[in-house]
């Protein structure tokens, strides 16, 4: 997952001028790793993507969609104003079921309606694609594969066609 997320860091080619990206882990709870301003090169991002620790427990992806929308893309985030915005949304399976949940439409929507494109991508045996279309803007930005030796491949289309000659932001699990 990490080289998959450096990986995509480059296909960004993030740099001063350019794109930025950020980092949202979650699973019990969620947390802003990286913020937008913090690695100002596709270099300097990988290198902070390979120190990420790995969290346990549940998925709860309602939490980083908030947390994304909090800290990253509402009012008070760091995106950046009139700049194309897209959220990579990862998961290995299906929101944990808690009565305190937020439907992932709903948090999904808070983005959508700040201008957030969101491709939500499924890795492994277990993902529930009506999920990912809950999360997802449109059903092509749908993504599932069983790992990620092939998934930069399947992303590749979505990123040229959304960033050809515009600046991208993207947000991973």
């Amino acid at each position: 997952m990490k080289q998959f997320v450096s990986d995509l860091g480059t296909s960004f080619n993030i740099s001063p001028g350019g794109s930025r990206a950020a980092v949202v882990l979650y699973s019990t709870s969620a947390s802003t790793e990286i913020q937008f301003t913090k690695h100002p090169s596709s270099k300097s991002f990988a290198t902070a993507v390979q120190l990420l620790t790995h969290q346990r427990g549940f998925t709860r992806i309602d939490l980083a969609l908030q947390r994304a929308y909090r800290d990253l893309f509402g009012r008070r985030g760091t995106a950046r104003f009139l700049v194309p915005k897209i959220a990579f949304v990862l998961t290995d399976g299906e929101q944990t079921p808690d009565s305190r949940a937020m439907p992932l439409d709903r948090a999904a929507g808070l983005l959508k309606a700040v201008g957030v494109r969101l491709i939500a991508i499924g890795v492994g045996k277990r993902v529930k694609k009506e999920e990912l279309k809950m999360i997802a803007s449109s059903d092509k930005d749908v993504i599932v594969t069983e790992n990620f030796d092939t998934l930069l491949t399947q992303v590749q289309p979505l990123i040229r066609t959304a960033c050809e000659g515009i600046e991208g932001e993207f947000v991973v699990k």
